[in-house]
């Protein structure tokens, strides 16, 4: 697989093959493992997951059997450390009816692809044979027993092309016309005639001048000028047709960006322009058993204030984008508030957005930005938390005495 390099520096790719303390080869070189899950000299930005699975039969005897994965990326690539891991495929035989696996996580940002899959076949001793696709997390433990099969994927391959040149400086505008001069001010009255100088001695050298007369009035102040063209001001984004607008920067799936109980409302601001919109969303990286209700709000760099459109409410519990459809309309280009209420909660889901660490805030659409305090350097808070807020719709006005977080999903607004 080709790397594509910003510039000319050469790089040298280092490969990393799985290696396991306890490993058993077949005929055709695959590795096997038993009990225990797969152990690996990974790179140290490479993330990994565990898949864990436990097999009976009827009369609750331990199974006997062999679980295959087999991973549907050709390689996995850390872009950081120059460093190239060869899958493998990896065998494990069923211990007391039971394994677990760790293996190399499937949506981890850092590796190049992401968001590939682990093909699983199950060999279990009275069992009909079963091969199916999963994704694995990572930090998270995958149980077999209730995994859903999804479709098989080699993953995405996306690296950043160099950084194009900066644009040139817009053209300043246009002076405005000097102001009309004002009306020259009334001559003052004339002072009254000095009093005679005394004679000279030789009655030829003049007396002493007289006394200046009083000062006149001062003119009326002339209209001012015709004010010239606006210059150049800070460019935003445009409306067009069946966008999704949101906060930019970097995001990862965390429970840290979720709402974790019924009547919790969180929200962040987004800039966006005048024009219909058909919806709201969020995009969920591990399901959870809850209720979720959307809304959009006017506001300031400072919070929400009146609710735009309570665009209804959504099941988080399946992965992927959850998306409500709604019709509604942004008056005017500018700053706003996108929030979701916790209607109805049983677990808590992994939800992409930011989670609250360090380095991790986004882009924001105004400047400036408040800091945590001397106790959390590097965070940003720039959402609004509230709990015990009414549910079954959205508050109206936004809620009061909110707290400032960085732990907020990435809601998004899509244009129709």
């Amino acid at each position: 697989m080709d790397i594509p390099s910003k510039n000319t520096t050469k790089r040298t790719l280092k490969t990393v093959l799985p290696t396991n303390a306890v490993v058993r080869c077949d005929q055709n070189n695959r590795r096997r493992i038993t009990g225990e899950g797969l152990r690996m000299p990974l790179p140290s930005n490479f993330q990994t997951g565990r898949v864990d699975g436990h097999w009976v039969d009827m009369a609750g005897a331990p199974a006997a059997g062999r679980v295959t994965f087999t991973p549907m990326a050709s390689v996995l690539i850390s872009r950081a450390e120059s460093i190239a891991i060869l899958p493998s495929v990896v065998m494990a035989d069923l211990v007391n009816g039971s394994i677990s696996v760790t293996l190399p996580a499937t949506d981890d940002q850092d590796i190049v692809p992401v968001d590939w899959t682990w093909e699983v076949k199950t060999q279990i001793r009275g069992l009909k044979q079963q091969k199916f696709n999963i994704r694995v997390p990572q930090g998270t433990v995958v149980q077999l027993s209730l995994a859903l099969s999804v479709e098989s994927s080699p993953g995405t391959v996306a690296l950043a092309g160099p950084r194009g040149l900066q644009g040139e400086q817009g053209i300043q505008g246009i002076q405005g016309i000097q102001g009309i001069q004002g009306i020259q001010g009334i001559q003052g009255i004339q002072g009254d005639p000095g009093t005679q100088g005394l004679p000279g001695a030789d009655s030829i050298t003049p007396g002493p001048e007289g006394i200046q007369g009083i000062q006149g009035i001062q003119g009326i102040q002339g209209d001012p000028g015709v004010a010239g063209p606006v210059g150049p001001g800070v460019a935003s984004v445009g409306y067009s047709t069946g966008s999704i607008y949101t906060l930019g920067g970097p995001t990862t799936t965390s429970t840290l960006a979720s709402l974790t109980a019924a009547g919790q409302w969180r929200g962040h601001p987004v800039y966006l322009p005048a024009g219909p919109f058909a919806g709201m969303s969020v995009y969920i990286g591990t399901k959870a058993v809850s209720t979720w209700r959307f809304g959009i709000y006017n506001g300031t760099p400072d919070g929400a204030t009146s609710l735009i459109a309570d665009c209804g409410a959504t099941s988080v519990n399946t992965i992927g984008q959850r998306l409500v459809s709604a019709s509604y309309t942004i008056p005017t280009s500018g700053i706003y508030w996108l929030a979701v209420l916790c209607d109805a909660y049983t677990a808590t889901p992994a939800a992409y957005g930011w989670r609250g660490h360090q380095a991790e805030a986004p882009d924001l659409p105004f400047l400036g930005a408040r800091s945590a305090g001397a106790s959390a350097g590097g965070r940003v808070p720039f959402g609004l938390i509230k709990s015990g807020v009414t549910t079954g719709a959205m508050p109206n006005p936004a809620p009061s005495t909110m707290a400032w977080t960085d732990g907020v999903p990435q809601i998004r607004a899509h244009a129709a």
